[in-house]
């Protein structure tokens, strides 16, 4: 499985320019390494796999209805670094996810937030 949009990555670099004054780079571990088109299809193909079947489908990400519980989700993986930043870096990640947030999310009748967009292409194969 590999993945060809998680927003959450897009939504965490919005957030963090303003925190660091500069966007930052990508994520050491990214899982959109494997998203250019074609790229991890030449790599099985490559690998010697044959019979090749390649999926799509959508995994939204659910947030809650609590705006608290939405940011800290949100910001799960920046926290450290936010850290560094004290109080002044916390307040500029909070308006920034409040800034930006409505990019990549929808809200329900109740409130909850829903990261809809993320895709994932399943890959099955035969390796001889």
């Amino acid at each position: 499985t590999t993945w060809d949009r998680v927003d959450i990555l897009p939504l965490c670099r919005d957030i963090m320019t303003p925190v660091l004054g500069f966007e930052p780079p990508p994520p050491p571990v990214n899982p959109m390494s494997l998203a250019e088109p074609g790229l991890f299809m030449s790599m099985v193909e490559k690998a010697g796999f044959t019979d090749i079947e390649q999926s799509t489908s959508t995994y939204p990400f659910v947030f809650g209805s609590d705006s608290e519980f939405q940011f800290k989700i949100a910001t799960l993986l920046l926290k450290d670094k936010i850290n560094e930043f004290g109080d002044e870096g916390w307040a500029k990640a909070r308006e920034a996810f409040e800034a930006n947030k409505h990019k990549y999310v929808e809200f329900d009748s109740e409130g909850v937030m829903l990261m809809p967009a993320n895709t994932f292409r399943m890959t099955v194969a035969v390796k001889k």
